[in-house]
């Protein structure tokens, strides 16, 4: 939406197609947790400005070549997003297993005992939701807490871990996911199986890059930019700023 605005308010006649009925993408599913709802006024800024830009947005809408070939842009500016990713486990498709963005969009249902897989951003934010609603909680990941590549921002960090250890939630750091089972979980702990007990597994092991249509609209469009999280994962306010810095120089 960023470099849509931008560009649109430098004199480039823009067209902002997007697949579902909102605009917002993860920025709009993040906003849905309870700690970020002040995030929404953020976001209704954002769709606010394009339209006084004079962005054509169309909604409801998967982009195809033939739509391209069709209007004929001259250049094409590619943010399709990221999907949440599985891990490579037995059990990991048994219909106990469900996506940490589900559960924050209230798609998914949820037992009274819960594994969420993943203990940076998401899985933190997931684990301290469900705890609060009163839900036996246990937080796993193969990696120290918080950390996933980049540990994340010390005071985000700390603030997090202290109201999960306060909302009554387990931690189980450094223990890969080996299996998802009828009953709940299996984890390597140091080289020893355990056992945890789960009626619902969440998942929250980051996201993979949605670029399918690249290799397509490179044939097509004269000159083709990827941007946001189909680059590269990242947080709404990094892609915003890659946004606006695309849009300045297009």
């Amino acid at each position: 939406m960023e470099v849509a605005r931008v560009a649109a308010e430098r004199g480039h006649q823009v067209t902002l197609f997007e697949k579902s009925s909102e605009l917002g993408g993860q920025f709009l599913i993040a906003c849905q947790q309870p700690d970020k709802s002040k995030y929404l006024s953020l976001l209704k800024r954002q769709v606010q400005g394009i339209r006084e830009a004079g962005v054509n947005v169309i909604t409801n809408i998967s982009v195809t070549p033939g739509i391209l070939l069709e209007s004929r842009p001259d250049i094409v500016v590619l943010a399709t997003g990221a999907s949440p990713k599985k891990l490579p486990v037995p059990g990991i498709d048994r219909p106990t297993v469900v996506q940490g963005i589900d559960v924050i969009q209230g798609k998914a249902q949820v037992g009274e005992k819960v594994a969420v897989i993943g203990g940076r951003l998401i899985g933190m934010e997931v684990a301290l939701d469900l705890a609060r609603q009163g839900k036996k909680v246990s937080l796993i990941t193969d990696k120290r807490l918080g950390e996933n590549g980049e540990p994340l921002e010390e005071n985000i960090y700390r603030t997090l871990r202290n109201r999960l250890i306060e909302n009554g939630v387990q931690f189980f750091t450094g223990c890969p996911l080996l299996e998802v089972n009828e009953g709940g979980v299996f984890l390597d702990d140091n080289g020893n199986l355990l056992s945890i007990q789960a009626d619902t597994v969440v998942l929250a092991v980051g996201f993979s890059p949605v670029i399918d249509l690249f290799a397509e609209l490179k044939l097509i469009a004269p000159e083709i930019h990827v941007i946001g999280d189909c680059k590269t994962p990242r947080d709404a306010l990094e892609a915003m700023h890659e946004g606006a810095e695309l849009g300045r120089i297009l």
